[in-house]
């Protein structure tokens, strides 16, 4: 999966994923889990579109999961495609003096221990 999300997110500049109503449903070593996420991408200003959108896009996650050594996995998972929405973003972008911009990368806040 990891070579395919750095081939596919180059595109955008950041994302988020809201993973919200879940449903599971046991059934010995195996789980049945139906997960509704909200999904939001940042798209990279370029030549093409040089204001950013937000492509917004509602999905579940279809997953069935097994325990395994007693270490619950995904062992297949599939995408059910709620629709979705560009929004464009313009240049006068939200930002807010008291915090640090996410970055994807080791400069980011999460990678701070030095408090």
């Amino acid at each position: 999966m990891i070579p395919w999300l750095e081939e596919n997110s180059v595109d955008y500049e950041f994302s988020t994923h809201y993973i919200m109503n879940q449903l599971v449903e046991l059934d010995g070593d195996v789980a049945w889990v139906e997960s509704y996420c909200l999904a939001t991408h940042r798209s990279v200003p370029s030549k093409e579109l040089p204001d950013p959108m937000d492509l917004v896009v509602n999905v579940r996650y279809i997953d069935r999961m097994e325990r395994r050594d007693g270490e619950w996995r995904i062992a297949d998972r599939r995408l059910a495609w709620q629709g979705g929405r560009y929004d464009p973003v313009g240049r006068h972008e939200l930002t807010l003096p008291m915090g640090q911009t996410g970055r994807r990368e080791r400069s980011d806040l999460a990678y701070d221990r030095s408090r």
